[in-house]
């Protein structure tokens, strides 16, 4: 109670860990993109991809994010990118920048990356496949936990989830602490269905 760390650093005892965990089995959903779909990938990857070249940078270091959010939610993608209008594509979780002083134009959605993201119109076959399974889980009376990487895709999963009538919390990085411990009590007492989470969010769940 003494040391200086005490406020930072939580010891846990091997004690007081709980015997019976929940085990995660993993279950791949296989997915087949449309023409389009698998377009709009293409073509930010390939956007990416040379902007790497250009700016001598490695290719996964550069296209890590972008790439990360087109294969996670490609619907949150091109709204992203139809979005910036001529703005470039920045931030860890696909922010658009508020200006373009100072922006390498190497940043802005190539034309190409823009008329694929208008072309995707309402398709989405990631989430076909996924709320297919999850709807049979949720009316089974059972709760779900969703992780995430990107609020973007947090915030297109919690529209379309609602408009389905399926009860649902999003944490994310900026929930606060009380909130989430709010949250989780809510979730326990099956106050809703669905926990969406993102990384940051999901630590100790």
């Amino acid at each position: 109670q003494l040391h200086a760390l005490s406020a930072v650093v939580t010891r846990t005892r091997k004690v007081e860990v709980q015997d019976h965990k929940a085990v995660r089995e993993a279950i791949p959903i296989a997915v087949e993109w449309t023409d389009a779909e698998a377009a709009l990938y293409q073509a930010i990857d390939k956007w990416q991809r040379d902007r790497a070249r250009r700016l001598g940078l490695p290719v996964g270091f550069v296209t890590q994010m972008p790439l990360r959010l087109a294969s996670t939610c490609l619907p949150a993608a091109r709204d992203n990118v139809l979005a910036l209008d001529g703005r470039a594509w920045a931030g860890d979780d696909m922010d658009p920048d508020d200006g373009t002083d100072g922006i390498d134009p190497e940043d802005v959605p190539p034309q190409e990356v823009v008329d694929a993201a208008r072309l995707l119109g309402d398709v989405d076959t990631k989430f076909d496949a996924f709320v297919g399974r999850l709807e049979p889980v949720v009316a089974s009376g059972r709760r779900v936990i969703v992780f995430t990487f990107s609020r973007k895709a947090l915030a297109y999963l919690a529209g379309r989830l609602r408009a389905r009538g399926i009860s649902l919390a999003v944490m994310h990085g900026d929930v606060d602490r009380d909130e989430r411990h709010r949250i989780m009590a809510q979730f326990r007492q099956d106050e809703f269905k669905v926990l969406l989470a993102s990384r940051v969010a999901s630590e100790g769940l």
